[in-house]
């Protein structure tokens, strides 16, 4: 009588699953280290934030809140605005290099950006 799988065989393979889930997540961390949220609001500079940090952005515009981006768990979306459409609520989360939320009522825009502040992804045409 022949056995395939053995008591050893399968601790052997749970160590490699775990091994590898660890690795695919420190992974995961370290591509977010260091990424930040630009936010900008009539096209100037409101504020840079990173993403590994948890914190409510409020964005105000002549002293009332207008919009607020959520960083949670290294993503970023739009928990309030005040527009009537609220489809800047509705663009999801963002966390890699290059995606963005865009508020045109507001004119507020948040955008990922790599460790080094710039866009690597756009050219110099692009910019």
């Amino acid at each position: 009588m022949e056995r395939r799988f053995g008591k050893n065989d399968i601790i052997l393979l749970s160590a490699i699953v775990i091994l590898t889930l660890g690795f695919l997540v420190g992974m995961t961390q370290l591509l977010h280290q260091g990424q930040r949220i630009l936010i900008t609001v009539d096209g100037e500079i409101y504020g840079s934030y990173l993403l590994s940090e948890t914190q409510d952005i409020e964005i105000r515009k002549d002293g009332a809140v207008v919009n607020i981006v959520r960083i949670e768990n290294g993503r970023a979306h739009m928990s309030m605005a005040d527009c009537p459409d609220h489809l800047c609520q509705k663009q999801g989360e963002i966390e890699r290099e290059g995606e963005s939320i865009i508020c045109l009522p507001n004119r507020v825009v948040a955008a990922v950006q790599g460790t080094d502040g710039e866009n690597r992804e756009m050219d110099a045409i692009a910019r």
